[in-house]
């Protein structure tokens, strides 16, 4: 039997403009908010090219590049078990220090470590054919995959990759990311719409590893 754990999530905002300048001069903005949100201070590093915002006891992460805003979420609970809501709200009340710029896209990020307490063969291996390189399938100890796919104005993509053990042939489980990107899209600016976006995005992407790799 896998297990399929959560590890990290985030959310990253795309702007059509540089907004890093503006942040430097919200440095006290981003402080207060996070207080008010998780009710003790952040530990906040400024540099050039990017401004560093990092909550230590909730394992709650922001890192302030160019053009982009990335919220990370890197508590060791399981998935269901963490304060979405706040990381969430944190994440719209920043995006609303920067309303002034243009959102041209935002999306979703979700890491994924698959376990076995025994060794087995994962569906993903079925998923490509390397027979054309002279690799038999008896040979085949295991495959990463790493597909693109649009569906609907989103674009969806999932990377996984063997956890290997320590004898030739052995297999421990599966590390997978998976990204959800929507492009010329709204913005659920709206608290519990965008928890409910959140949300569904990783147990579809959760369900895919679940159902279809492992």
């Amino acid at each position: 039997m896998a297990n399929v754990d959560t590890r990290q999530v985030n959310m990253t905002f795309v702007f059509s403009d540089e907004v890093l300048s503006l942040a430097h001069l919200k440095v006290a903005d981003l402080r207060t908010l996070v207080l008010e949100i998780f009710e003790s201070e952040p530990v906040i590093t400024q540099f050039p090219d990017v401004i560093a915002v990092i909550h230590p006891a909730t394992q709650t992460n922001l890192l302030i590049e160019r053009n982009r805003l990335i919220f990370t979420n890197g508590d060791l609970k399981p998935f269901e078990s963490r304060d979405i809501d706040k990381f969430t709200q944190l994440a719209i009340k920043i995006y609303q220090l920067f309303v002034s710029k243009q959102l041209v896209a935002y999306g979703f990020n979700y890491s994924f470590v698959v376990s076995t307490e025994e060794q087995t063969a994962f569906k993903q291996n079925e998923l490509c054919t390397v027979t054309s390189l002279g690799i038999l399938p008896e040979e085949i100890v295991g495959m990463g995959l790493h597909v693109t796919y649009k569906r609907e104005g989103v674009r969806y993509q999932i990377q996984s990759i063997p956890v290997y053990g320590m004898e030739v042939g052995a297999i421990n489980g599966l590390e997978a990311n998976c990204n959800i990107h929507y492009f010329s899209m709204p913005f659920p600016t709206g608290l519990v719409d965008l928890v409910a976006q959140f949300r569904q995005g990783h147990d579809q992407m959760r369900e895919v590893i679940r159902e279809k790799l492992v």
